[in-house]
């Protein structure tokens, strides 16, 4: 087909008609918004899923991450009462009676604690 063809006519004026000025752009988008009620239901359909779908997901994101930060805090400190129960139970039991003996004591504790930190 040559490009005077009959057939190719609405497309090279549906090109051209893309290819004008911003501002004549501008009007022909609010004619059609103005006299098409599909366009517009369509796009304010989009819009508010869009929106929707935003909304949603920050919510769902955000009850996520505070439940994972709470229950890693409940962790922490039921491992820290754990542990400052046991030592306070080793140094309890303890039958210390001098300085050094006592530093002994709380290096041997603090060492067992970090040793039972790094198993899994």
């Amino acid at each position: 087909m040559s490009p005077a063809h009959p057939a190719n006519r609405p497309i090279r004026r549906r090109l051209r008609t893309w290819r004008v000025q911003p501002r004549r752009r501008a009007r022909l988008w609010t004619y059609a918004w103005r006299r098409s009620l599909r366009l517009r239901v369509v796009v304010t359909t989009i819009a508010v899923g869009i929106a929707s779908l935003l909304g949603l997901g920050t919510l769902l994101s955000n009850q996520v991450r505070d439940g994972i930060f709470d229950d890693r805090a409940e962790q922490i400190l039921a491992d820290a009462a754990s542990r400052a129960e046991s030592a306070q139970e080793r140094f309890d039991s303890a039958t210390a009676n001098s300085t050094q003996a006592v530093q002994q004591l709380a290096n041997d504790t603090v060492r067992s604690l970090q040793e039972f930190h790094a198993r899994p």
